[in-house]
Order: C-alpha cells, then sequence, then structure tokens
C-alpha cells in the first residue's frame, strides 16, 4: 500500500512540472530584455544621420553662390525686355532742363528759357507725360519783350543704346496750349523827319501748339540722368517757330 502511494505522489509531482514547463515556454518574451529593440536602434541610426556634420554638409545651399537663387545677367535682361519689371518699383519720374531758345518769327531775339516735366512710365520704354516750358527773349529792333508759356502733354520713348550701357536715347511728341506775349512802349516821332515813331505793343493770345523733343541721356545712379535735347515748339495762332538746345535732370523715384 505504502509503495502504491509513492507511485501516485511521483506521478502528481511529474505532472505537476510538466505543466510548469509548458507555462514558461508559452510565456512572452521579458519586458526586461537587454537587447535594444528594433524601433530604438532606428531612432538612433536617424539621430546619428540627422546631427553628422558631413551629412549635413551634403545638403547645404550657399544662397550666395547657387545658381539656383540668382539668375545671370542675360536672363534679367531677357526678363526686363519682356516687361517683368518688380512690383516694388515705382514709375514716376521728374525731370527739368535750360536752354537756349531761337525765335524765327524775326520779332523776337534769341532768348532763355526753362522747363520742367512729371510723368509715369508704364512698360519698360514708354511713358507718358506733362510738361510746362517757359522762355522769354527782347525784342528785335525796338525796347520791349516777349515770353511764351506752354502746358505740353506728350509721349516719351526711351531706350539704352546697347544693353548694360549708362548712355540712352529719347524722343517725345505732344500736344497742349501756348500762353504768348509781347509788350514794347510806344516810340514818339524824331523831330525834323529824322525817326518815325512806334505804338506800343500790347498782345497777348493762347494757342493750339505742337512739340518734339529728342536727345541723348547718362545714368549717373540708377535713379538719376542727366541728358541734352533738342526741342521744336510750333505756335499755330502767331504762326510762330522756336528751336532751342537744352540740358537737363532727369529722375526716377
Amino acid at each position: 500500500m505504502k509503495k502504491n502511494l509513492v507511485y501516485a505522489s511521483s506521478f502528481i509531482s511529474l505532472l505537476y512540472f510538466s505543466s510548469a514547463g509548458i507555462a514558461v515556454e508559452n510565456n512572452p518574451v521579458n519586458n526586461e530584455n537587454t537587447s535594444p529593440s528594433t524601433v530604438l536602434q532606428y531612432t538612433e541610426d536617424f539621430s546619428s544621420f540627422s546631427t553628422s556634420s558631413t551629412d549635413l554638409e551634403k545638403f547645404e545651399v550657399d544662397s550666395v553662390s547657387s545658381d539656383m537663387f540668382t539668375n545671370t545677367g542675360e536672363e534679367s535682361e531677357i526678363a526686363q525686355a519682356d516687361g517683368f519689371t518688380s512690383t516694388t518699383d515705382n514709375n514716376w519720374y521728374v525731370g527739368g532742363s535750360l536752354g537756349v531758345f531761337f525765335p524765327s518769327d524775326g520779332l523776337l531775339k534769341t532768348g532763355f528759357g526753362g522747363s520742367g516735366y512729371v510723368g509715369y512710365q508704364f512698360a519698360p520704354n514708354l511713358g507718358a507725360e506733362l510738361g510746362l516750358l517757359y522762355a522769354g527773349s527782347d525784342l528785335s529792333g525796338r525796347s520791349g519783350d516777349g515770353n511764351i508759356f506752354s502746358v505740353i502733354a506728350s509721349g516719351r520713348y526711351m531706350a539704352p543704346f546697347e544693353a548694360n550701357s549708362n548712355w540712352n536715347y529719347f524722343g517725345t511728341a505732344g500736344v497742349g496750349f501756348t500762353r504768348s506775349s509781347i509788350t514794347a512802349p510806344a516810340i514818339a516821332p524824331v523831330p525834323f523827319g529824322t525817326g518815325q515813331g512806334q505804338p506800343a505793343i500790347d498782345r497777348r493770345d493762347t494757342s493750339f501748339s505742337f512739340e518734339l523733343k529728342g536727345g541723348v541721356g547718362y545714368e549717373f545712379t540708377q535713379n538719376t540722368s542727366a541728358f541734352a535735347q533738342l526741342r521744336y515748339l510750333n505756335v499755330t495762332g502767331g504762326n510762330s517757330n522756336y528751336l532751342s538746345t537744352e540740358l537737363g535732370i532727369h529722375y526716377k523715384f
């Protein structure tokens, strides 16, 4: 009997330890596993690549020397020729000139005058402007003087002589009105027939006018240039023509 009990207890112990071994084999991997996980390895690899100075140098972009962000001179000229100008550019400009005027009617001597204008450049080579002109001189053959004051609206064309040149040429054509004034005191006749008297002159009129100008300029800076020009002004009411040679300054805002 005792021998049977020993056998039974031994069999039960064997079953217990067998089931315990199976449970251990089916257990999931222990969380305290000392081997690094795949995710951790990938994270460390990425961090090492991101902070490596050698790898960063491969992707460094030099904004000064890189061709990706810099237009060549030829590309800039093509863009300007096609009318691609910066939206921040101000296209307004002003100018003024002084010169010598040569009346053609014979009534006035050679005189001096000045002009000023304000304009807007609506295309790379085209603009529109409004100008004022004043010129005056003495009468020819007697005391007295005359002057003109004109308001002229014009179209303007301007272009450089060649690419990247500071020299340019321009021309304008316009129409407007001119106020002419001629005044002279009366001259009494000289006794004994040695001189004839002349009546006083006080003539003022406003007439339609048209004007042509053309010249060359030189840019000292991106905004400032000096120019020399010829002007032709026709005043229809008095049938008078004026030619002038002038020097001036042109400024772009």
